[in-house]
């Protein structure tokens, strides 16, 4: 499978920027097409299907997120298409993917979880990367996220981030089900194919955050080492098809 088309969101954010150089340096490595659109939802062309409207940001302050992304590749004399999006920017965009194709999206999301995540020593590589890792029952393409993705030393670390205001219910990592860590790990091993790095050292880990309105501090807890792939050994873990 190759990897053809890489698409980042960019907001001219410092997370945004470091989104923007890590999708650049893929299109590099890969000869694959740079796609950047702009995060926020734009007040005009929303579609049917469309994320929530943004009633602050205007076309215009798209067009300028784009302006200032296109001189930091122009910089680099990096080649790339540039897209206001139109709701969750992952969803903006209408690019073919064929079966023998893949397309990644990178972002830079999670900006609480990142800061912790760096103070405590992790290098960001990227964060909210997806990409396909099969098809279902009905052929259709199934795409799985990974937060963050990011080295603790020598270890390659794919990172799950629970944001959640209460824990009534319990604490966030127990959103992090069974399911949910099939996927991450499925496309963790497809990350890990796609970059050549199979045979280094990874774990998956666990960042929660909680923001209670009565808080004045969000109370964040990394989680290292939250599961294992031995864990999750079962038959037919080869199967192409995921539910």
């Amino acid at each position: 499978m190759k990897l053809n088309t890489i698409v980042v969101g960019f907001d001219d954010t410092e997370p945004a920027r470091r989104a923007l150089e890590r999708a650049a340096d893929l299109a590099e490595a890969f000869g694959a097409k740079l796609v950047v659109t702009s995060v926020a939802p734009i007040l005009v062309g929303i579609t049917r299907n469309a994320g929530p409207l943004d009633p602050v940001d205007s076309p215009e302050v798209h067009r300028e997120q784009l302006q200032d992304a296109r001189k930091l590749l122009e910089a680099r004399k990096i080649k790339a298409e540039y897209v206001p999006a139109v709701g969750e920017p992952g969803d903006a965009i209408a690019l073919p993917v064929g079966r023998h194709t893949l397309r990644a999206h990178v972002w830079m999301r999670s900006p609480l979880a990142i800061d912790h995540l760096e103070r405590s020593g992790y290098r960001i590589v990227a964060a909210n990367f997806s990409l396909p890792i099969g098809r279902n029952m009905r052929d259709a393409i199934v795409k799985a996220e990974i937060d963050v993705v990011a080295y603790d030393g020598p270890i390659l670390c794919f990172i799950e981030v629970k944001t959640r205001t209460t824990d009534d219910f319990g604490p966030p990592q127990t959103n992090v089900d069974l399911r949910k860590r099939r996927q991450i790990t499925r496309a963790a091993r497809g990350y890990r194919r796609l970059m050549g790095v199979t045979s280094a050292p990874f774990r998956y880990d666990v960042v929660t955050v909680l923001t209670k309105p009565d808080d004045a501090d969000p109370r964040i807890e990394l989680l290292k080492d939250f599961w294992t792939d031995e864990q999750l050994r079962k038959k037919n873990w080869q199967d192409q098809y995921w539910d």
